[in-house]
This record gives structure tokens, sequence and C-alpha cells, in this order.
């Protein structure tokens, strides 16, 4: 087995660094743009890393202790400026890349090989539903040229995360974060990209654990009432854990406690019943105990407001789909015609409706999975799928036959797959814009505006 000498090109979207030969991308891991490196390849084709020969001049020492074994930010090591060029290119090539290119890249690590061939079962999945016939269409290119394309920095890099998941196993008193590449426990003293009122916390939840048994996890809220923990445990606890609950959630910034153990479906809940956050808009956002929150506050507000900008909603009929507790709704329902707004969870749909009512807006809410609601014609649809996309996609298009979508992803795997069945259905890719929700991570947050590629099509 041969070894070569070769310079770091870019990151992959999992955060590893690659270098291009031979047509391919080989990825090393825990390597940055401009590092140069000795490594050779197996037979398999899997790259190995040899050596570090030269840092690049774009690594910068790490904000925090544990970088070297925390899977949580790849990117930690690697100066802001350069990471936002990374994650554009990264951006232009979930929107341009052809799936045939897909397959001859080549990983150093079994999971973003495993990553690629579960989305390339999902685009199957979707692009073999059984629909009705579409209207007859010009057929659309697969790769868009010169769509308008631009990265949103974040004001923080580091303290902007108001909402996190952090592992506890209470017998070895660890409280932390996954190890890179495994779901070993990384003991986490201090957390950097938290919120300072959340990294202060840690200390008082880390005492908090010894009183229970066994796993769990812990999800923290920066809330406008102050932290809200809701603690997902593993096995039944003792008395004095209940002790030690009660006695934290009445600290001085605590907001409130919701404690829920594996199969009892009704939480404990000291303090607060909800949380409450700032919107887009400026007013309160109320959402249900540890439920989905878009964690960089200014991040989030500029991501809602262009969103609400692309779909133009007054006057309009507007689908959205995965609406949550309104974090776009609240921006979308002023001026609209309609609002048709389906979620999924339940309770966050309910706080949607909550949060409308607060501010005189109105809107029909419906708490199901999108693939059981009969979808209505719309001029606009919005949607904000998970990280696992939405291979319902096609079949909504074809319900709604929307002149406008606005599509919103936080995986470029997600957003390649769904920009491909929005182009095979005639739409034209006008704008795609990534909002740096997450620095020092490889993962972004992505909008999408798209229109039919022709004015006349049937409506």
């Amino acid at each position: 087995m041969s070894s070569f000498e070769a310079v770091i090109e870019g990151i992959g979207r999992h955060g590893e660094g690659y270098i291009e030969r031979d047509g391919r991308r080989l990825y090393l891991d825990g390597m940055l743009p401009g590092d140069r490196v000795r490594l050779s390849v197996a037979r398999t084709g899997k790259p190995r890393l040899l050596r570090l020969i030269e840092s690049s001049p774009h690594r910068i020492e790490p904000a925090c202790e544990i970088a070297d074994f925390c899977g949580g930010c790849a990117l930690i090591s690697l100066d802001y400026e350069r990471a936002l060029e990374e994650k554009e290119r990264l951006l232009r090539e979930a929107a341009e890349i052809d799936a045939s290119n897909e397959a001859v890249e080549t990983s150093a690590t079994n999971e973003a090989v495993e990553t690629s061939a579960t989305n390339e079962a999902v685009e199957t999945s979707a692009t073999n539903e059984a629909v009705d016939a579409p209207p007859q269409r010009a057929e659309s290119p697969r790769v868009q040229a010169n769509p308008n394309v631009r990265m949103h920095p974040s004001s923080e890099t580091l303290g902007y995360r108001r909402r996190a998941r952090l592992a506890f196993n209470a017998r070895r008193g660890t409280l932390g974060y996954r190890a890179r590449r495994s779901n070993a426990l990384v003991d986490a003293p201090a957390c950097p990209i938290l919120t300072r009122r959340l990294e202060v916390a840690l200390p008082a939840l880390r005492s908090l654990i010894r009183s229970f048994q066994g796993r769990g996890e812990i999800t923290l809220g920066d809330t406008l009432d102050g932290i809200y923990a809701t603690i997902d445990a593993e096995d039944f606890q003792p008395p004095s854990a209940y002790e030690a609950l009660a006695a934290l959630a009445a600290s001085p910034g605590w907001a409130g406690i919701a404690f829920r153990i594996a199969g009892v479906p009704t939480p404990s809940i000291w303090g607060r019943t909800s949380e409450r956050h700032r919107a887009a808009d400026g007013l309160d956002l109320e959402t249900p105990p540890g439920g989905f929150l878009q964690v960089n506050a200014g991040i989030n507000a500029a991501l809602a407001r262009r969103v609400a900008e692309w779909a133009e909603p007054e006057g309009a009929s507007i689908v959205e789909l995965f609406s949550g507790a309104g974090n776009l709704s609240v921006l979308l329902a002023p001026g609209a015609a309609s609002l048709l707004a389906i979620e999924e969870y339940a309770p966050a749909s309910e706080y949607a409706r909550t949060n409308l009512k607060r501010r005189g807006q109105h809107a029909k809410l419906v708490a199901s999975r999108v693939e059981e609601v009969s979808l209505p014609r719309g001029d606009v649809l919005v949607l904000n799928p998970p990280r696992s996309g939405y291979p319902g996609l096609r079949r909504a298009l074809h319900a709604v036959r929307p002149e406008r979508v606005v599509l919103v992803s936080c995986d470029l795997g997600s957003l390649r797959r769904e920009l491909r069945t929005l182009r095979s259905e005639g739409y034209e890719l006008i704008a795609l814009e990534g909002f740096d929700m997450f620095p020092r991570t490889p993962h972004l947050e992505a909008a999408a505006l798209l229109r039919p590629a022709l004015a006349d099509r049937p409506r």
C-alpha cells in the first residue's frame, strides 16, 4: 500500500476534510482545509491518515477543552471566515451536484457511506411513490445555473446555543455529549457554544444526577423565564431524586423542570408547564417542554423573516407543512387569505394555536401526520421537514400546485433530494440561502425559493 502527500481541499457535510484524487473524494476525519497530510488508500478505496505534516493556516486554538473527543463541534478549530466559505460551497453542491457524483465519493468513515446509501434509498422511495399524473410540463434540468446563493453569518459563534441535549450516566457521574463516531459519553465540565446561562447551570445538573439511577438525557432551554430542563430517564428513580428535582426547579434562575420516565406517559413537572421564547416578530412564542426550537435566536429571526418575505403572504392561500409551535406561522398568517398549518406533534400544534390567538391571527391548524391529510390547492407551499426530509414532497406538489415553494432544510442530503424532486416537477430554483444556525459545526439551515419554470403552467 503506497502513500502520498496531499493538502486538504475542503470539508464534507459531516465535517471531514477531503482531497480530490482520480475523480473521487477521499475523506479524512479531523482534518481541515489547508492541512498537509500523508495518507494511503486501501484496495477497498478507503483512505487512511498516516500523519499530519503541516497544520493549516486556517487552524485556530479550539475554545473547548474536550474538542478532540466531543462529537459536537467538528469545525471548532477552523477560523470562522473559512468555515463560512466551506458552508457556502456545501450549499452550492447540495443544489447542483448530480446523483452520479455521489457514487464515486469514498469516505474514511462508515457513517458517511451509510448516510449516502440511506439517502439514495429515501430518494428512490419518493420518486416511485404512486401519484396522480401531474400536468404536462417542459423538462427541467437537474443542475440549476447561477441561482442566487448566499450565507448569513451568525453574530455569535460561541455562547449562541439556547437549546441543547446532553446525556448522563448516573452511576459514573458523567454529563456531556456523545464522542465523535461513537455512542461513548464524553464528560463536559463546560460547553462554550451554550448560552452563558445554560453553561453555568451545568454544575447544578451534575450535582442533580448524583441522586439519579441509570442513564438518560437532559434537554436544556434558555427561556424568557429562565432555564428549563426536560429530563428523560430510562429507569424509575428513588424519592431522593424527586426531592432534588423540586429543589433545583425552585432555585433562582430556573423556569421549570419536566421529568419523564421511559414508558410513563405523564411527566412530573415543577415550575412552568411550558417554555417561552422570543419569536421572530419580537413577541413571545410558547412551546412544549423540550420541544423543537431553533437553537440560535438571532439566526432564527433572520431565517423566519426571509421565509415570510419569499412566501409573499398578503392575500395568498398558504399551506405550511411541519409547522411546529408556529415559529414561521406567526409571520405567515398576517395578511394571508388562508393558512393551513399541519404538525404531527399534537402539543406543538396546540401551542401554535395559542401563539396565533394571542396575536389575533387565524389559521386552520391540523395535528396529524402530513401524509394523512388531504392537501388543498394553494398559492404557496411552505415546508420545514425534519432532518430525514420529506419523501411525500411529490404528492404534496401535485395536490397544492403552488406558484411559490419555500423549502427550509437542516440537512444538506435531504435538501439535495428535495431540490431534485422539485426540479423534476418543473420548479426552478430562484434563490438559495444558508443560515449559520450552528457555528463551529458543519451543519447549517437552508432556505430555498422555487417557482414554476413555465409561467403558463396549468393551475
